[in-house]
């Protein structure tokens, strides 16, 4: 057996289980989705499938940004920069610089592994 296939299934099982678990959590909850989240949810999952080939994710995102888009009234507003608390800010500076050294990081390593195959 492909451990690609292997591992799309394991993936796809997790995603299941994880939009389960949330299902239920929600209705204990009462409190309505995030279609905010959702929209931005959707726009990583694109590229990801078409990066990985794997249609499920594209399509999945496909539909994260069509239900956001067609729920655009009941976005969540979000507290803008000066409404931040510092400690707060600290830790969005934090994990933006966090993300940008490991983009700097998998950038590199793609082009030095590009390189060292020629």
């Amino acid at each position: 057996m492909n451990w690609h296939l292997i591992i799309m299934i394991a993936v796809a099982v997790i995603i299941v289980g994880l939009a389960i678990f949330f299902v239920i959590a929600r209705r204990k909850k009462k409190e309505p989705p995030n279609y905010r989240s959702l929209f931005f949810i959707g726009l990583c999952w694109i590229p990801l499938g078409v990066a990985i080939k794997n249609p499920l994710f594209y399509l999945l995102g496909a539909a994260f940004i069509i239900i956001a888009v067609l729920n655009r009234d009941k976005w969540r507003k979000e507290k803008s920069w000066s409404e931040h608390t510092p400690a707060e800010k600290r830790i969005k500076i934090a994990l933006v610089s966090i993300i940008a050294i490991l983009l700097i990081i998998m950038i590199l390593f793609l082009i030095t592994n590009k390189l060292s195959r020629f």
